[in-house]
């Protein structure tokens, strides 16, 4: 049988890297949005107890070590996705406690609203620590070139990141701002974000855009290091030397 030819093999790998790298930026972009709508929710109806929203945050980033710890252990994509499902169960409490007490005269927090925030601050840690990397690891090869589509990688990486904060602290805390007696309709918009932020995740596993293999988050940074150096001191080569 005739084989494809070496440059039909490498365009197809790079479509699937191109369409995982776009499902994992959009994943995150849709989780970001529900992260800062929660935060936007916070700041207004319990602006008179900040130290919540600050022991959420704390919590939150403290286990994105764990999470990164349990992906080493585990599988990096198994690991997301049950992070996102227990992010899920956690909006939905939130939804729950919204609409079944609605804004409370005295700003008091209910139970099931402190037990909604602490899965979602566990779900964020296993997403957040994750994401990112596991949009690296689609990069397998280690050539100057791989290396320079890594590094565009995360700028549209974080530039999703900033565009999900910006739609929360707009769009989001708007509707908060329109119906202050009832956050429900702020916490659909929340429950929706994870919801499209699991399946559009889960898009890239069952269209096999994926790569199967797993390296290390050690192996991970350390190739993406490696390619921020070579690209330096390639531009340092390139430069024309001043007399």
């Amino acid at each position: 049988m005739p084989r494809e030819p070496p440059d039909a093999v490498g365009e197809e790998g790079n479509k699937k890297v191109w369409r995982s790298s776009l499902l994992i930026c959009l994943s995150e972009l849709f989780e970001r949005v529900a992260y800062y709508g929660i935060l936007a929710n916070m700041a207004q109806r319990y602006h008179d107890q900040p130290n919540i929203s600050w022991v959420f945050m704390a919590v939150a980033y403290i286990l994105t070590f764990i999470g990164g710890w349990l992906a080493d252990i585990f599988n990096r994509f198994w690991i997301i996705l049950t992070s996102l499902f227990i992010y899920m169960v956690g909006t939905d409490l939130l939804f729950m406690s919204s609409h079944l007490g609605g804004q409370s005269p005295d700003d008091s927090v209910s139970g099931l609203y402190v037990v909604g925030l602490t899965l979602v601050a566990i779900g964020t840690g296993g997403s957040k620590s994750n994401l990112g990397l596991f949009g690296a690891q689609q990069y397998k090869t280690s050539d100057g070139e791989v290396k320079i589509k890594l590094r565009n990688f995360f700028h549209w990486y974080y530039l999703s990141i900033n565009v999900g904060g910006t739609i929360a602290v707009l769009g989001v805390a708007s509707l908060y701002n329109f119906y202050p007696l009832d956050p429900v309709y702020g916490n659909v918009v929340i429950l929706v974000s994870v919801v499209l932020s699991s399946i559009v995740f889960v898009l890239g596993r069952i269209g096999n855009f994926y790569d199967p293999q797993q390296d290390s988050t050690r192996e991970l940074l350390r190739r993406n290091a490696a390619g921020l150096f070579h690209n330096g001191t390639s531009r340092q080569q390139g430069a024309p030397q001043q007399r």
